[in-house]
């Protein structure tokens, strides 16, 4: 393994043992005397701070310790402690993976996703039931399937600090629909389902800005990192929080003819009653009515993985609002269904979208 430098090597040595006391809590005395060790270790020995490293990742799935840190309260706990410790571990993670190859960083982050996948049941378990009540057909493949998922959430995890590299090898089909529509206001309906980073050079292509409505990290320092570390990549497209504060800002930036992207294929408990995959689902219409007001079309974009690095990223022609707010909503959800049917794997089914 290389070489790191001192700070990164310090860095990557302590970090099983800050994971360790922020879920169990240890005496600070013994911590400070393992610490201790671990900087020397880290320092002298080139393979240690990543062997270190790997082991913090391991005490991540450590059930947190119902004692620890009684004497705390729980905002001192998120804030100085919560917090701080899930920021550097993605930090961590982040240049773990910015360090290593595009293909060894995808095929690093499958194997990982597929762990996950085996030690997270309770969503696996949501997965299959999801997959098995809307494609019973797949019945020898349902494991298979949602195995897969994981690996191919794994690899799109361990590809983001290389998007620029992937965006070279990635298709993109009918970028000529955001050209005609430049300088208009339009929604796009966005799928969770691969790389959304893909789809933000979709609006680079067409030299456009852009606004996605997502909601977003719960740890302030974990969003502020990452709004620094993919800015670049994601310039011209801007985030927009997820509910009444997300809407009231997305009207603004139509009126402005600045396009929206809105995720369609979530959950939504005040929803409309209609058919996903053929079983009936809670469906916000949210971006038909928005389309309605507006009077601009629906554009849906699709971003499929090919083979382990190469993806395609198509987008549909443009869908006009008639009138008929769940009718173009139904089949917006028959356009995804469609492509789930081809890509089963492709989707992350652990959404309770059905509500089972």
């Amino acid at each position: 393994m290389p070489a790191l430098p001192p700070f990164f090597a310090i860095l990557f040595s302590l970090f099983p043992l800050f994971v360790w006391w922020v879920k169990q809590y240890n005496h600070l005395m013994i911590i400070a005397g393992i610490s201790f060790f671990s900087i020397t270790a880290g320092m002298l020995f080139p393979s240690f701070p990543w062997l270190a490293f790997i082991l913090g990742g391991g005490f991540l799935f450590l059930p947190n310790k119902k004692t620890a840190h009684p004497h705390l309260s729980m905002k001192f706990k998120n804030r100085w402690i919560k917090f701080p410790a899930e920021a550097i571990g993605i930090w961590i993670l982040y240049t773990f993976f910015r360090v290593l190859p595009l293909k060894t960083a995808s095929e690093l982050g499958e194997k990982i996703g597929k762990f996950a996948g085996e030690k997270i049941k309770k969503r696996t378990k949501l997965a299959l039931k999801n997959l098995k009540y809307t494609l019973p057909n797949e019945t020898k493949n349902h494991k298979k399937i949602i195995e897969t998922m994981w690996g191919n959430f794994g690899r799109t995890a361990g590809e983001l600090p290389h998007l620029k590299e992937l965006v070279k090898k990635t298709k993109y089909e009918n970028i000529s629909v955001l050209k005609k529509l430049k300088g208009k206001p339009y929604l796009i309906a966005v799928f969770h389902l691969n790389s959304l980073g893909l789809i933000s050079h979709c609006f680079k292509k067409a030299n456009q800005e852009a606004c996605l409505i997502i909601r977003q990290a719960n740890n302030p320092l974990t969003e502020i990192f990452l709004q620094k570390a993919f800015g670049s990549d994601l310039s011209n497209l801007n985030f927009l929080p997820k509910g009444r504060d997300g809407i009231i800002q997305a009207v603004q930036m139509l009126k402005k003819n600045i396009p929206v992207a809105i995720a369609t294929d979530l959950h939504f408990k005040d929803g409309e009653d209609l058919l996903f995959l053929g079983k009936p689902a809670k469906t916000s219409n949210v971006i038909v009515k928005l389309a309605e007001k507006f009077n601009c079309p629906i554009v849906c974009i699709k971003v499929t993985r090919e083979n382990e690095l190469d993806h395609k990223v198509v987008i549909d022609e443009p869908i006009y609002p008639d009138g008929n707010t769940n009718k173009i909503m139904q089949k917006i959800n028959d356009i995804l269904g469609n492509w789930i049917k081809k890509y089963p794997s492709q989707w992350f089914w652990i959404n309770n979208r059905w509500n089972l």
